[in-house]
Protein backbone atom coordinates (compact mmCIF):
# COMPACT_ATOMS: atom_id res chain seq x y z
CA UNK A 1 0.00 0.00 0.00
CA UNK A 2 1.33 2.94 -0.73
CA UNK A 3 1.95 5.96 1.53
CA UNK A 4 0.48 8.92 -0.82
CA UNK A 5 -1.27 8.97 -4.65
CA UNK A 6 -2.17 11.89 -6.87
CA UNK A 7 -5.36 11.05 -8.60
CA UNK A 8 -5.71 13.14 -12.05
CA UNK A 9 -8.25 13.71 -14.65
CA UNK A 10 -7.84 15.39 -17.75
CA UNK A 11 -9.05 17.10 -20.67
CA UNK A 12 -8.84 16.78 -24.33
CA UNK A 13 -5.46 18.12 -24.29
CA UNK A 14 -4.04 16.05 -21.66
CA UNK A 15 -3.88 18.91 -19.42
CA UNK A 16 -4.80 18.47 -15.78
CA UNK A 17 -8.62 19.19 -14.50
CA UNK A 18 -7.98 17.91 -11.33
CA UNK A 19 -5.28 16.41 -9.20
CA UNK A 20 -6.26 14.90 -5.84
CA UNK A 21 -3.53 13.50 -3.45
CA UNK A 22 -4.84 11.19 -1.21
CA UNK A 23 -2.44 10.44 2.29
CA UNK A 24 -1.84 6.88 3.93
CA UNK A 25 -4.22 6.82 7.25
CA UNK A 26 -2.24 4.33 9.44
CA UNK A 27 -5.51 4.15 12.14
CA UNK A 28 -7.92 2.83 9.22
CA UNK A 29 -5.30 1.38 6.74
CA UNK A 30 -6.89 3.63 3.88
CA UNK A 31 -5.90 6.06 1.57
CA UNK A 32 -7.32 9.33 2.39
CA UNK A 33 -8.12 12.66 0.86
CA UNK A 34 -5.47 15.39 1.33
CA UNK A 35 -5.69 18.29 -1.35
CA UNK A 36 -6.90 19.03 -4.65
CA UNK A 37 -6.08 21.25 -7.23
CA UNK A 38 -8.73 22.64 -9.61
CA UNK A 39 -7.94 23.53 -12.86
CA UNK A 40 -10.41 25.86 -15.37
CA UNK A 41 -9.71 26.52 -19.27
CA UNK A 42 -10.59 28.90 -21.60
CA UNK A 43 -13.85 27.09 -23.26
CA UNK A 44 -12.18 27.90 -26.98
CA UNK A 45 -8.67 26.59 -26.45
CA UNK A 46 -8.20 23.64 -23.74
CA UNK A 47 -4.40 24.93 -23.29
CA UNK A 48 -5.48 28.07 -22.15
CA UNK A 49 -5.48 27.84 -18.68
CA UNK A 50 -7.69 30.66 -16.41
CA UNK A 51 -8.15 29.51 -13.13
CA UNK A 52 -6.37 26.76 -10.31
CA UNK A 53 -8.13 26.54 -7.20
CA UNK A 54 -6.75 24.57 -3.58
CA UNK A 55 -8.76 23.10 -1.66
CA UNK A 56 -8.45 20.60 1.50
CA UNK A 57 -10.27 17.90 2.56
CA UNK A 58 -11.95 18.37 6.13
CA UNK A 59 -12.90 14.57 6.62
CA UNK A 60 -16.66 15.40 5.25
CA UNK A 61 -16.28 17.94 2.24
CA UNK A 62 -13.48 19.99 0.51
CA UNK A 63 -12.74 23.35 1.61
CA UNK A 64 -11.57 25.90 -0.83
CA UNK A 65 -8.80 27.78 0.06
CA UNK A 66 -6.88 29.83 -2.65
CA UNK A 67 -7.51 30.68 -6.30
CA UNK A 68 -5.05 31.63 -9.09
CA UNK A 69 -6.81 33.79 -12.15
CA UNK A 70 -4.66 33.61 -15.51
CA UNK A 71 -4.80 36.08 -18.61
CA UNK A 72 -3.08 35.31 -21.34
CA UNK A 73 -1.33 36.85 -24.70
CA UNK A 74 -1.34 35.01 -28.03
CA UNK A 75 1.29 32.48 -27.35
CA UNK A 76 -0.44 31.58 -23.68
CA UNK A 77 1.51 32.82 -21.40
CA UNK A 78 0.51 34.91 -18.49
CA UNK A 79 0.08 38.56 -18.68
CA UNK A 80 -1.28 38.47 -15.23
CA UNK A 81 -1.55 36.38 -12.22
CA UNK A 82 -3.59 37.20 -9.37
CA UNK A 83 -4.38 35.20 -6.33
CA UNK A 84 -6.65 35.09 -4.31
CA UNK A 85 -8.01 33.66 -0.61
CA UNK A 86 -11.26 31.98 0.04
CA UNK A 87 -12.69 34.31 3.34
CA UNK A 88 -15.51 31.49 3.08
CA UNK A 89 -16.85 29.47 0.52
CA UNK A 90 -18.13 31.83 -1.82
CA UNK A 91 -16.10 34.98 -1.34
CA UNK A 92 -12.75 35.69 -2.15
CA UNK A 93 -10.00 38.25 -1.04
CA UNK A 94 -7.61 39.32 -3.38
CA UNK A 95 -3.99 38.94 -2.17
CA UNK A 96 -0.89 39.58 -4.76
CA UNK A 97 -1.64 40.58 -8.63
CA UNK A 98 1.96 39.97 -11.12
CA UNK A 99 1.94 41.79 -14.29
CA UNK A 100 4.30 40.68 -17.45
CA UNK A 101 5.20 42.84 -19.99
CA UNK A 102 6.82 40.99 -23.35
CA UNK A 103 8.74 41.92 -26.01
CA UNK A 104 7.64 41.64 -30.02
CA UNK A 105 8.14 38.01 -29.82
CA UNK A 106 5.73 37.83 -27.67
CA UNK A 107 7.70 35.08 -25.42
CA UNK A 108 10.66 37.25 -23.64
CA UNK A 109 9.20 39.16 -20.70
CA UNK A 110 10.57 42.20 -20.64
CA UNK A 111 8.95 43.34 -17.14
CA UNK A 112 7.49 41.41 -14.02
CA UNK A 113 5.79 43.61 -11.95
CA UNK A 114 4.42 42.53 -8.78
CA UNK A 115 1.08 44.44 -6.43
CA UNK A 116 -0.15 43.28 -3.16
CA UNK A 117 -3.85 44.37 -2.48
CA UNK A 118 -5.03 46.69 0.27
CA UNK A 119 -8.33 46.38 1.88
CA UNK A 120 -8.66 49.69 3.17
CA UNK A 121 -8.50 51.40 -0.14
CA UNK A 122 -9.51 48.19 -2.14
CA UNK A 123 -6.61 48.87 -4.80
CA UNK A 124 -3.47 47.38 -6.08
CA UNK A 125 -0.44 48.73 -4.43
CA UNK A 126 2.97 48.95 -6.36
CA UNK A 127 5.46 46.89 -4.64
CA UNK A 128 8.89 45.70 -6.76
CA UNK A 129 9.33 44.96 -10.61
CA UNK A 130 11.99 43.26 -12.22
CA UNK A 131 13.20 44.64 -16.02
CA UNK A 132 14.69 42.42 -18.17
CA UNK A 133 17.08 42.65 -21.60
CA UNK A 134 17.85 40.43 -23.88
CA UNK A 135 21.39 39.59 -26.37
CA UNK A 136 20.44 39.46 -30.36
CA UNK A 137 20.53 36.00 -29.39
CA UNK A 138 17.49 36.21 -27.22
CA UNK A 139 19.73 35.54 -24.19
CA UNK A 140 19.08 37.29 -20.62
CA UNK A 141 21.39 40.16 -21.05
CA UNK A 142 20.36 41.98 -18.03
CA UNK A 143 17.89 42.07 -15.02
CA UNK A 144 17.19 44.69 -13.01
CA UNK A 145 15.27 44.80 -9.75
CA UNK A 146 13.41 48.04 -8.48
CA UNK A 147 10.71 48.74 -5.31
CA UNK A 148 8.19 51.50 -4.56
CA UNK A 149 8.67 53.34 -2.31
CA UNK A 150 7.40 56.98 -1.57
CA UNK A 151 5.86 56.96 -5.18
CA UNK A 152 8.71 56.65 -6.53
CA UNK A 153 10.54 53.09 -7.86
CA UNK A 154 13.90 53.18 -6.30
CA UNK A 155 16.83 50.39 -7.63
CA UNK A 156 17.60 47.72 -5.56
CA UNK A 157 19.71 45.56 -7.19
CA UNK A 158 21.07 44.45 -11.41
CA UNK A 159 22.47 41.54 -12.91
CA UNK A 160 24.60 41.41 -15.71
CA UNK A 161 24.95 38.26 -18.16
CA UNK A 162 28.26 37.57 -20.08
CA UNK A 163 28.37 35.17 -22.56
CA UNK A 164 31.16 33.63 -25.25
CA UNK A 165 30.77 33.13 -28.90
CA UNK A 166 28.82 30.26 -28.56
CA UNK A 167 25.98 32.02 -26.45
CA UNK A 168 27.60 29.69 -23.13
CA UNK A 169 27.16 32.06 -20.11
CA UNK A 170 30.61 33.02 -18.91
CA UNK A 171 29.82 35.37 -16.02
CA UNK A 172 27.01 36.38 -13.92
CA UNK A 173 27.77 39.86 -11.67
CA UNK A 174 25.09 40.88 -9.56
CA UNK A 175 25.57 44.12 -7.67
CA UNK A 176 23.16 46.18 -4.90
CA UNK A 177 22.24 49.76 -5.00
CA UNK A 178 23.29 51.73 -1.86
CA UNK A 179 20.95 54.97 -2.71
CA UNK A 180 24.02 56.68 -4.30
CA UNK A 181 25.93 53.81 -6.05
CA UNK A 182 26.43 50.33 -7.11
CA UNK A 183 28.36 47.90 -4.56
CA UNK A 184 29.28 44.96 -6.01
CA UNK A 185 27.39 41.72 -4.41
CA UNK A 186 28.57 38.52 -5.97
CA UNK A 187 29.94 37.46 -9.16
CA UNK A 188 29.86 33.77 -10.43
CA UNK A 189 32.24 32.76 -13.13
CA UNK A 190 31.31 29.76 -15.51
CA UNK A 191 33.71 27.38 -17.39
CA UNK A 192 33.31 24.37 -20.15
CA UNK A 193 35.22 21.68 -20.79
CA UNK A 194 35.72 20.98 -24.96
CA UNK A 195 34.61 17.32 -26.17
CA UNK A 196 35.69 15.81 -29.52
CA UNK A 197 31.62 15.64 -29.94
CA UNK A 198 30.77 17.66 -32.19
CA UNK A 199 28.77 21.03 -32.05
CA UNK A 200 24.62 20.07 -31.74
CA UNK A 201 21.89 22.34 -31.53
CA UNK A 202 19.99 21.67 -28.10
CA UNK A 203 16.01 21.59 -28.13
CA UNK A 204 14.14 21.93 -25.12
CA UNK A 205 10.94 20.05 -25.79
CA UNK A 206 9.67 18.59 -22.80
CA UNK A 207 8.01 20.00 -19.42
CA UNK A 208 10.37 17.24 -17.18
CA UNK A 209 11.44 17.69 -13.94
CA UNK A 210 14.58 15.42 -12.58
CA UNK A 211 15.21 12.90 -9.47
CA UNK A 212 16.75 14.67 -7.10
CA UNK A 213 20.75 14.62 -6.39
CA UNK A 214 22.07 13.18 -3.95
CA UNK A 215 18.88 11.08 -2.73
CA UNK A 216 18.72 10.53 0.25
CA UNK A 217 20.94 13.54 0.87
CA UNK A 218 22.28 15.85 4.16
CA UNK A 219 22.02 18.75 3.83
CA UNK A 220 21.56 19.65 0.23
CA UNK A 221 20.25 18.39 -2.69
CA UNK A 222 20.42 19.82 -6.07
CA UNK A 223 17.25 19.31 -8.68
CA UNK A 224 16.66 19.82 -12.39
CA UNK A 225 13.83 20.54 -14.40
CA UNK A 226 13.34 21.45 -18.13
CA UNK A 227 10.45 23.74 -19.57
CA UNK A 228 9.85 23.51 -22.84
CA UNK A 229 7.83 27.28 -23.17
CA UNK A 230 8.54 30.06 -20.89
CA UNK A 231 5.73 30.81 -17.98
CA UNK A 232 5.07 31.47 -14.70
CA UNK A 233 6.73 28.30 -12.63
CA UNK A 234 6.49 27.69 -9.06
CA UNK A 235 8.73 24.81 -7.76
CA UNK A 236 7.27 23.86 -3.50
CA UNK A 237 8.10 21.52 -1.25
CA UNK A 238 5.79 19.84 1.10
CA UNK A 239 5.75 16.91 3.82
CA UNK A 240 4.67 13.84 3.31
CA UNK A 241 1.11 14.73 4.78
CA UNK A 242 0.98 17.57 1.76
CA UNK A 243 1.70 20.41 3.98
CA UNK A 244 3.91 22.91 2.60
CA UNK A 245 7.33 23.48 3.96
CA UNK A 246 9.01 26.08 1.28
CA UNK A 247 9.15 27.63 -2.19
CA UNK A 248 12.18 27.07 -4.22
CA UNK A 249 11.11 28.91 -7.15
CA UNK A 250 8.10 31.59 -7.87
CA UNK A 251 8.26 33.59 -11.09
CA UNK A 252 8.58 33.98 -14.35
CA UNK A 253 11.14 31.27 -16.23
CA UNK A 254 11.70 31.26 -20.32
CA UNK A 255 11.99 27.97 -21.90
CA UNK A 256 14.94 26.17 -20.92
CA UNK A 257 17.04 23.92 -18.42
CA UNK A 258 17.00 24.85 -14.96
CA UNK A 259 18.19 23.86 -11.70
CA UNK A 260 18.19 24.95 -7.98
CA UNK A 261 19.18 23.80 -4.65
CA UNK A 262 17.15 22.53 -1.59
CA UNK A 263 19.20 22.94 2.02
CA UNK A 264 16.76 20.95 3.86
CA UNK A 265 15.16 24.01 5.79
CA UNK A 266 11.44 25.07 5.61
CA UNK A 267 10.37 28.86 4.86
CA UNK A 268 11.69 30.05 8.25
CA UNK A 269 15.23 28.87 7.64
CA UNK A 270 14.90 26.01 10.48
CA UNK A 271 16.32 22.65 9.79
CA UNK A 272 13.93 20.09 8.79
CA UNK A 273 13.80 16.51 10.49
CA UNK A 274 15.25 12.90 8.61
CA UNK A 275 11.93 12.27 6.43
CA UNK A 276 10.32 11.57 3.14
CA UNK A 277 9.40 14.91 1.77
CA UNK A 278 8.04 16.17 -1.64
CA UNK A 279 9.02 18.29 -4.63
CA UNK A 280 6.63 20.09 -7.03
CA UNK A 281 6.82 21.49 -10.14
CA UNK A 282 4.07 23.79 -11.63
CA UNK A 283 3.89 25.72 -14.90
CA UNK A 284 1.39 26.44 -17.70
CA UNK A 285 -1.25 23.91 -16.35
CA UNK A 286 1.90 21.06 -16.47
CA UNK A 287 3.04 19.46 -12.73
CA UNK A 288 5.30 16.97 -11.76
CA UNK A 289 5.88 16.06 -8.17
CA UNK A 290 8.82 13.89 -6.81
CA UNK A 291 10.07 12.44 -3.73
CA UNK A 292 12.95 13.01 -1.90
CA UNK A 293 14.56 11.78 1.57
CA UNK A 294 16.72 13.76 3.93
CA UNK A 295 19.16 11.45 6.43
CA UNK A 296 20.57 13.96 9.64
Amino acid sequence: MPYSKVIFSNNSAGLPLTEIVENFNFATSTLENDSKITYTYNDTNPKDLVTEKESYWNSTQWVDTLQTVYTRNSELLPLTKTDQLFTNSTTLENLYRYEYTYDGSGFNVTEENSKYWDNNTNNWIESTKEIYTYTLTEEVNSILSQQYFNNNWSDVWRTTNYYGVDDNITKEFTETYTGTLWMNQSQILYSYTPTNVGDKEIKVNNFTLSNNYPNPFNPTTTIYYELATGGFVTLKVYDILGNEISTLVNKFQPAGNYKTWFEGKNSSNKQLASGTYLYRLQSNGNAITKKMILLR
